[in-house]
């Protein structure tokens, strides 16, 4: 993943922990203004106004102040004088290791075994 500002392995994408870049986060196209959050190392956006029931973070990204959610949740992990340094991802999984899992336990969504009235013969 290349950007102008900075390059990302996929590594470094998926690591559990990452380390906060910028406190603020930079949003609008048209009216450009700094909102409460972080961007973290790997290119991901955390704002304060953006959580779960939880309480975690839901990431987002995107580029030029525009940014869509992502499935990822993250918990702060305040540094020694108590002010966040690093967030931990909540949940390791990507959403296709998921539904593997789910596949091999023999879960399966009960909407894929429904049939069509109409296509019954």
């Amino acid at each position: 993943m290349t950007d102008d500002l900075f390059t990302v392995t996929h590594a470094e994408l998926m690591a559990d922990v990452v380390g906060v870049k910028q406190t603020g986060v930079p949003c609008g196209l048209v009216n450009q203004r700094i909102e409460p959050g972080f961007v973290l190392e790997n290119g991901i956006v955390l704002l304060e106004s953006e959580k779960d029931k939880d309480g975690q973070y839901i990431g987002g990204a995107g580029m030029d102040g525009m940014y869509l959610r992502t499935n990822e949740r993250y918990v702060p992990l305040p540094g020694p004088d108590g002010k966040i340094c690093a967030f931990s991802r909540v949940d390791k999984n990507s959403v296709l290791e998921q539904l593997k899992m789910k596949s091999a336990q023999g879960k399966s969504d009960p909407k894929s075994h429904k049939i069509r009235r109409d296509m019954e013969r």
